[in-house]
């Protein structure tokens, strides 16, 4: 019975952020991957050099040495994309929040502010100030009424 691994809500920018950093883990781990395929088909290939061109009589350590190297950087190549594919995998899964996962969130955890008197006073009103003269009355607007006869 396998569990599915729980998400949580994130930021789009937090979503954004992880996501990033799993992808180049996993770009990582496969270009780790590539590069010990690539030193273990070089060891198995001068392996094979080797033996078919080195006679019993030669002493020379050189290609000894080459292949050991390449032996090491296979193994090492590999053994770090193990590493960073799991390293990657245990990164907790996380989904962006969007309008239509709001509503699973816990009220707890919903960030609503409440209403509230700001600390200025509000016991006076106020209003814009008016500098120079007043609209003449005849420039104001008023309520358009129809007293049936077409006219306003």
């Amino acid at each position: 019975m396998s569990m599915q691994p729980q998400t949580r809500l994130v930021s789009k920018g937090r979503y954004v952020w992880i996501m990033t950093g799993r992808m180049i883990l996993l770009s990582l781990s496969f270009l780790c991957f590539l590069g010990g395929l690539c030193f273990g088909g070089l060891y198995a290939t001068g392996l094979y050099v080797y033996s078919m061109f080195s006679g019993s009589q030669s002493n020379d350590l050189g290609p000894f040495f080459v292949l050991s190297v390449l032996a090491f950087l296979c193994g090492g190549a590999f053994f770090l994309s193990s590493c960073l594919f799991k390293k990657e995998g245990k990164i907790e899964r996380v989904v962006p929040i969007t309008q239509h996962n709001t509503s699973s969130l816990p009220p707890a955890e919903s960030l609503v502010r409440a209403s509230s008197i700001p600390p200025s006073q509000q016991a006076e009103l106020l209003r814009s100030a008016q500098y120079g003269e007043e609209t003449p009355a005849e420039e104001l607007l008023r309520a358009s009424t129809t007293d049936g006869q077409g006219g306003t």
